[in-house]
């Protein structure tokens, strides 16, 4: 006979000599003859794969859950909501009244993972070794695709899944609006001059199902409409058309990518011509016309205000010769300029002073 102790929290199993569970202790102190005792935490799931046979096997097996977690599956076990424990395939017991555990089994063969696994359990250790986790941001339309199949489309938010043989693919779409650029695009006018042009074109996804599963790299389909846009606008114009009229174009143009991008999944919102470069040679020439333009324009300015100034002359001097007053103010008026640019004047003493003066400006005593 010997003595045995059952701690609180604790459960003695008592044992024949054949190994079989004869008694279930509660906590105390007992007198045990000729058996073995084994100490269990009733807050704990037991992992024993023999111990939980024998149990499974005995008449006390009411008192316990058995567990039968199948290959694929795991056993979670949580401590009044604190994750800490994950088991892979097997058996295992847990008491009946043991009301502050939870164990959980979750069918890991697939990528979904069921609503009634707390999602913080999910990013601790070792629950967070068998979870993908993948972010989906608000502006994005993303596709799951599992095993190369269209499954389903994810909202915004995180998703988590069961890291599994499964393969999960992602795919996303930008619903923001964004810029397609054509840069330095070299082609022919309809007078043969040769140029390049830049366009620029903003445009949003209309139909992200669309782009995802029925184009392969929009974008690059997007630039090659581009460029059928451009040469069908302005290959139909001579250079100077195309400088002329560039406002004209660029509506056109934008038109013209509006109606090429619909069966793309794709609305374009505003666009314009932002460059247009010209060889070297034509450059040139251009310049040279310009500058011989101004030159002329110039030249017509600089005639036009010579007659005038002289049609203004000649008024003047017939108004001076039918007022002789007038043809005197006006000598007043030179003498008024000249006699500012004479620093002294120097005067005799022999002679009426206003006489002097007098005789300097008129040139008679």
């Amino acid at each position: 006979m010997k003595n045995v102790q059952v701690p609180l929290h604790y459960k003695g199993l008592v044992f024949s000599e054949t190994g079989e569970l004869k008694q279930i202790l509660e906590p105390g102190v007992y007198f045990v003859w000729r058996k073995e005792v084994r100490l269990l935490p009733d807050d704990k799931v037991i992992s024993d794969a023999q111990l939980v046979k024998t149990i499974e096997a005995s008449a006390f097996a009411d008192q316990f859950r058995i567990l039968n977690v199948k290959d694929g599956e795991v056993l979670i076990e949580a401590l009044r909501g604190v994750l800490i424990g994950l088991y892979p395939a097997g058996s295992y017991a847990l008491p009946v009244r043991a009301l502050s555990v939870t164990a959980l089994i979750a069918d890991t063969s697939v990528c979904d993972i069921p609503e009634h696994i707390p999602r913080n359990w999910l990013m601790k250790p070792p629950l967070s070794g068998l979870v993908r986790n993948f972010v989906v941001e608000n502006h994005e339309y993303t596709c799951l695709f599992i095993d190369g199949k269209e499954d389903r489309v994810l909202e915004p938010g995180a998703h988590f899944f069961f890291r599994n043989v499964q393969a999960l693919d992602l795919r996303r779409i930008d619903k923001r609006e964004q810029m397609a650029e054509l840069s330095g695009q070299e082609l022919l006018c309809a007078d043969k001059t040769p140029l390049r042009m830049s366009f620029f074109a903003r445009y949003q996804v209309s139909d992200p199902h669309k782009v995802l599963t029925e184009l392969r790299d929009h974008e690059k389909q997007l630039h090659t409409a581009m460029q059928f846009a451009l040469r069908e606008v302005c290959g139909t114009r001579t250079l100077d058309q195309l400088l002329e009229q560039k406002d004209q174009v660029a509506a056109e143009m934008l038109q013209a990518m509006r109606t090429k991008a619909a069966p793309l999944g794709v609305r374009v919102t505003d666009g314009g011509i932002r460059d247009i470069i010209l060889p070297g040679e034509i450059r040139e020439i251009m310049n040279q016309v310009l500058v011989a333009e101004k030159k002329a324009q110039a030249a017509m300015i600089t005639r036009r205000e010579e007659t005038a100034a002289l049609r203004a002359m000649l008024n003047s001097a017939r108004l001076m010769e039918d007022n002789p007053m007038l043809y005197r103010l006006k000598e007043f008026e030179h003498i008024e300029k000249i006699a500012e640019k004479v620093e002294y004047i120097t005067l005799q003493g022999n002679g009426h002073v206003l006489d002097q003066l007098k005789e300097l400006f008129t040139g008679k005593p």
